[in-house]
């Protein structure tokens, strides 16, 4: 009777044993196909990010960034003050004989 009993018991944590390295593998499986899935997504970030599109984009957007927007008003003493700004420029290269 014993010798039954001590069999059933080292079959039942045989199964056990069985199912916790089953589910184990299972789990360590998942985790592969996160981390392919992961590598991929970053793949294809960085061609996305590498893209000329992308490269556009990301200048278009600094260049938005980077005007002024001004009223017309203010527009004309803008480019008056650049011009003058250009002639005292250039007389200083000419006067240093740099132009």
């Amino acid at each position: 009777m014993e010798f039954k009993e001590r069999k059933r018991k080292e079959a039942i944590e045989f199964e056990e044993r069985k199912r916790t390295e089953a589910l184990e593998a299972e789990q360590l499986e998942l985790k592969k196909q996160e981390l392919a899935r992961q590598i991929d997504r970053d793949k294809a970030e960085d061609d996305r990010r590498d893209s000329s599109v992308a490269k556009g984009k990301l200048f278009g957007d600094a260049m938005r960034a980077s005007t002024i927007r001004i009223d017309a008003i203010d527009a004309i003493a803008f480019f008056f003050e650049t011009l003058s700004s250009y002639f005292v420029f250039m007389v200083y290269l000419l006067h240093c004989k740099l132009f």
